[in-house]
């Protein structure tokens, strides 16, 4: 699943030992490395940390991102293995899935064979020519039947079913999502020991305010500039980086959207096939970070009383005791997880839903997990969260960091790495534009009655991320037909049509 090339380090070959603990041993392992090229100390430092490095005393402390060698695919492929029971190498990963999948589809169309005469009994309709109709199956049933593992709800299997899914599709769909799991929980587990393992050889009472990263191979600690050879010479080392911190920030929206506004009429995501492509077993997650409204509060979590988003079910982590009210409610998150996937509402005689409306909604906020470490140590929690913890397979973000360069830096780097290490699909805006505000709170206008821009951003991080999908929008609104004109925060180059 991960394209991209790797070699073995010497030194990390005790790692594979140590997971062999966490893995029931069902054969004997040969952990054969390979010999990496001596890289000088000073060549693991970035050129903006050396340029810092400059500028303070050997006593002075300094934030940094220590990156490790990687540990090599073939010591995942084992450890993998291990979890599975069966040899699994990256190119017979479809093989093994097909496999599994072939294993139920049989099993299914066994149980459906002996269901056929007493159909009635399970509430099963059949069609004229005496076939058991698979839309009539109730979650649980096809679950039973088709033994389909709790990695997919009853929820997402009805809809799948009431989508026109196949069952062969719907174990398909139910198949990967299993490797998934089994995929990231395993890498999980390697990134997370590499990382311990390391900090167990450091002196940690020469660093604080240690972040030890909860899905890749990084750690972020503050140390003293004396200390920073020490680090870069740990063979374990591939890169030490300057932190520099950053601030997340949300498009600004004045009011929690209608249902009309910012719904699709229905029949727009419907394709000319033989079932709709409406989400049905994909999960999304969608990352926000907090709007700060005029009277200080937050907003951390959605309206979750909106017409497209009541009774929803969508997963969440920021809905608590301490976020009750409508001063925590955040009306860009509620914007954009309606379009993504706000369920069907009827508005005279149309129908509004989101473009996925079927899909599994998971969210969660930047702000919950602010700590003294580093503001991309809380972007890399929440996207943990999403995909490690949750196993989405999209994951939405409309915001971006707002401090100069725009280059590409950490929190990219952070997301081509679960682009990479978990098989994610990111989908990123390109940028952001905030508006001047009174001391009440009110956005500014100009004598046109155009809201005054106070910052507008180009291609935001993580938008510059070489495995994200990073996606412009046009100056088009509702008052307006400019369907073809880049938003001036989209592009660095107006492009001509």
């Amino acid at each position: 699943m991960k394209n991209k090339t790797r070699v073995i380090h010497k030194t990390l070959s005790f790692i594979l030992i140590i997971l062999m603990l966490f893995i029931p041993v069902l054969s004997t392992v040969s952990a054969e490395t390979i010999e990496t090229e001596a890289i000088n100390a000073d060549d693991k430092l970035t050129e903006n940390l050396k340029a810092h490095l400059e500028t303070i005393e050997d006593d002075e402390y300094v934030p940094v991102y220590v990156w490790l060698e990687d540990y090599g695919e073939d010591m995942f492929y084992q450890v993998l293995s291990k979890r599975l029971g069966v040899s699994i190498t990256e190119q017979n990963e479809e093989a093994y899935i097909g496999s599994k999948v072939a294993e139920k589809v049989q099993l299914f169309e066994e149980n459906l064979e002996l269901m056929k005469a007493n159909a009635s009994e399970y509430s099963l309709q059949t069609t004229e020519a005496g076939e058991i109709d698979i839309k009539s199956f109730s979650p649980m049933l096809f679950r039973a039947k088709a033994s389909i593992s709790d990695t997919m709800t009853d929820t997402e299997i009805q809809n799948c079913l009431n989508s026109g899914m196949t069952s062969t599709e719907i174990i398909n769909l139910s198949e990967r999502h299993q490797y998934l799991k089994d995929y990231r929980q395993t890498r999980k587990l390697v990134n997370t020991t590499a990382n311990q393992e390391f900090s167990r050889l450091l002196d940690l009472t020469k660093c604080r305010n240690v972040y030890l990263s909860e899905g890749l191979t990084f750690l972020i600690l503050e140390c003293k500039k004396s200390y920073i050879d020490t680090i870069s010479n740990n063979s374990l080392v591939e890169t030490v980086d300057l932190v520099v911190d950053v601030e997340f920030v949300t498009p600004e929206v004045e009011e929690t959207p209608d249902v009309s506004t910012y719904g699709v009429e229905g029949g727009n995501y419907h394709m000319n096939n033989q079932y709709s492509y409406n989400g049905s077993g994909i999960k999304i997650g969608v990352l926000e970070t907090g709007e700060t409204h005029a009277n200080g509060t937050i907003g951390l979590r959605f309206d979750e009383n909106h017409a497209h988003l009541s009774e929803r079910g969508i997963i969440t982590n920021t809905i608590t005791e301490d976020t009750q009210g409508d001063d925590f409610i955040s009306a860009h998150a509620t914007k954009v997880l309606a379009i993504i996937g706000g369920k069907e509402v009827a508005v005279g005689e149309k129908i509004y839903s989101g473009i996925a409306p079927k899909a599994s909604l998971y969210y969660t906020n930047l702000n919950i997990y602010v700590d003294e470490v580093s503001n991309t140590s809380y972007f890399e929690r929440a996207l943990a969260w999403l995909v490690v913890t949750k196993n989405v397979n999209i994951v939405n973000m409309s915001f971006g960091r707002t401090k100069a360069p725009y280059i590409y830096g950490d929190t990219d780097k952070i997301a081509d790495e679960y682009a990479i290490n978990y098989n994610v699909l990111l989908v990123k805006s390109a940028g952001n534009i905030t508006y001047m505000k009174d001391e009440n709170g009110s956005i500014l206008l100009d004598q046109n009655g155009d809201r005054i821009i106070e910052n507008e951003w180009n291609v935001t991080s993580p938008g510059f991320s070489y495995n994200s999908i990073t996606v412009g929008n046009s100056t088009c609104t509702k008052d307006n037909d400019d369907k073809f004109t880049m938003n001036s925060s989209s592009c660095y180059i107006e492009p001509s049509y």
